[in-house]
């Protein structure tokens, strides 16, 4: 008899949801017992999923969009079901489900905006978007690689529009998740960087503005919470859900970063790290996961080598400095959560010497002058770094001392050997250049810019005494917060040097050790990480009569990784 009265009242609520009632739509929703070969729910009402209402009134219009709501609210409903069930997907049931639902995919696609743009059925929104999210488990993925650009403009639309009501808190990174997933199947990936592609793409603007207006909502989101930590948990992991969609689109789509640096993408993600060190008070294992979240950041947009330095630079013209100033002020110098705040700086030192970076950073820092930079009380991290962009505001206003490339400091062509390096060296420089240009990728010529200056402040403000003919001073700014300066015989450095790129300074680099027998000249290295690589800057110093060094002439080459040369062959200078 029981049995009856459940059946009967099953097929009371299925009826009702039949009839388009949506009191009746709502309570199938809410009181039928799902499981996971029933697929009636959806097979009586996923017809009432409408993708243009028409000219209707604004009644009917309201009717209409909450069915077509409650309809996929229910069809999650089901699929979740099946989904917590995994021991087989391909019991008939399911087999007709996916048929059913594909059926009407491009129904259930054209009906987002819809629902996105009506104030009635957005509290819908949430349970919407997981039954997308729970479409992208087998078997169900087939139904949105089958209409794939159907399903590319959902996906667009959805994380393009305006989510009010923090609801993004919960309903962006799934939407995120959804874009992770075209990206990971071939026929949606193609189509989803077809779409992006073109600067004339409405969709591709409004899809890496997004990126933008998402993370500048996270930190509204957490500067508005009084002291609640929780939304610095929620910022954090979204943060990381973002930082994956970028990772996995840059490296498939070069020109990605175009994009999102015209959108400021990475101004929004510092500014965002800087509210959430504000409200993490010290703790220690806030501290730890911005750090992460920081290096990972670091790591992602170096991946691609172009652009860096523009991509630092915008990240300095936000609030990173002072995102690392914040977390150094809130922990003891030596302690392991302060140490890790200082990796993060040192692995950004070597940057300074960019104009552009230095010029973010002292914005940002209100920094015009190296007599402006006091100790303060973020310790010993910090006012190593404070130096090091005194090192770089130095050199940026001496730069124009420096000569052009591969010509003397008069403006003259090198003479005598260095006459048929010049001829050589030219073809194979013009190339060279050709080939960053187009790759957008920066290199720091030896012989040219504030890098060059930076030779020359270096040596002058370390004093070094190390005027040995036989030598080479190397001065890595990779190791710490100040540079690590050493000496190596120049016939081992030449044999170290002698694969790195491009081939054709070679031989400039040999001319230039071999003439360290004429009197009041210096060779030194200055060597900078930069991405997955490491630049090293070699020049010839000559003493004048006043005793200061001036820069002659140099090269700049470049090795595949940022590996610290630990060679016992090194004696540190103190």
């Amino acid at each position: 008899m029981a049995s009856n009265a459940r059946h009967s009242a099953v097929n009371v609520l299925l009826r009702g949801a039949a009839s388009g009632s949506i009191a009746h739509m709502q309570l199938l929703a809410a009181r039928y017992p799902y499981s996971r070969t029933d697929i009636r729910p959806v097979q009586a009402t996923i017809g009432f999923v409408r993708s243009n209402p028409g000219h209707q009134s604004n009644l009917a219009e309201c009717t209409s969009t909450l069915q077509s709501a409650w309809s996929l609210v229910i069809a999650g409903n089901v699929v979740k079901e099946i989904i917590k069930n995994e021991e087989d997907m391909s019991v008939p049931s399911t087999v007709t489900l996916v048929d059913t639902i594909n059926e009407y995919w491009l129904d259930v696609t054209s009906s987002i905006p819809m629902l996105l743009s009506h104030p009635s059925a957005r509290q819908y929104l949430s349970a919407i978007i997981h039954l997308m999210i729970n479409l992208t488990r087998s078997p169900f993925i087939s139904i949105l690689w089958g209409h794939p650009s159907a399903t590319v403009n959902m996906v667009l639309h959805m994380w393009s529009s305006k989510i009010a009501n923090n609801r993004h808190a919960t309903m962006c990174p799934s939407v995120a998740s959804l874009i992770n997933t075209c990206l990971e199947n071939d026929v949606l990936a193609q189509t989803l960087l077809d779409t992006l592609r073109g600067r004339s793409s409405l969709d591709g603007r409004r899809f890496y503005r997004a990126f933008t207006v998402r993370i500048e909502e996270l930190g509204r989101l957490v500067s508005g919470r009084g002291e609640g930590k929780s939304y610095v948990d929620v910022a954090l992991l979204q943060l990381g859900t973002y930082q994956d969609v970028l990772l996995q689109l840059s490296k498939q789509y070069s020109g990605a970063w175009d994009s999102l640096l015209a959108a400021r993408v990475l101004v929004a993600y510092a500014n965002a790290f800087y509210q959430i060190a504000l409200k993490t008070n010290g703790n220690p294992s806030y501290t730890l996961r911005i750090c992460v979240q920081i290096a990972s950041l670091l790591s992602s947009i170096s991946f691609d080598a172009s652009n860096l330095i523009r991509k630092l630079s915008q990240l300095f013209s936000g609030n990173l400095a002072k995102t690392l100033y914040t977390l150094l002020t809130t922990h003891s110098p030596h302690s392991p959560t302060y140490m890790a705040v200082r990796s993060v700086l040192v692995s950004l030192t070597s940057y300074l010497p960019y104009s552009s970076v230095c010029h973010s950073v002292t914005a940002t820092l209100a920094l015009r002058s190296p007599e402006a930079m006091v100790p303060s009380q973020a310790g010993p991290a910090w006012e190593a770094f404070l130096l090091s962009i005194a090192y770089a505001i130095q050199a940026d206003r001496v730069k124009s001392e420096c000569f052009q490339y591969a010509c003397d400091n008069l403006g003259k062509c090198q003479k005598e050997d260095w006459d048929a390096l010049h001829r050589s060296e030219c073809r194979g420089a013009s190339m060279e250049r050709l080939d960053r240009s187009q790759s957008r990728v920066t290199f720091p010529w030896g012989s040219r810019g504030n890098l060059a200056a930076e030779l020359v402040i270096l040596d002058r403000t370390r004093q070094l005494d190390m005027n040995k003919g036989d030598s080479i001073v190397i001065v890595d700014l990779r190791r710490d917060e100040l540079p690590h300066v050493s000496r190596m015989p120049v016939p081992l450095h030449l044999q170290k040097r002698s694969g790195y790129a491009p081939p054709h300074l070679q031989p400039r680099l040999s001319a230039m050790a071999h003439s360290l027998d004429v009197k009041n000249i210096r060779l030194v290295e200055v060597i900078y990480g930069h991405g997955q690589k490491s630049y090293h800057v070699i020049a010839r110093l000559w003493e004048d009569i006043s005793g200061e060094w001036q820069f002659l002439n140099g090269v700049g080459l470049v090795s595949e990784g940022n590996d610290v040369d630990e060679e016992v062959t090194y004696e540190v200078i103190h």
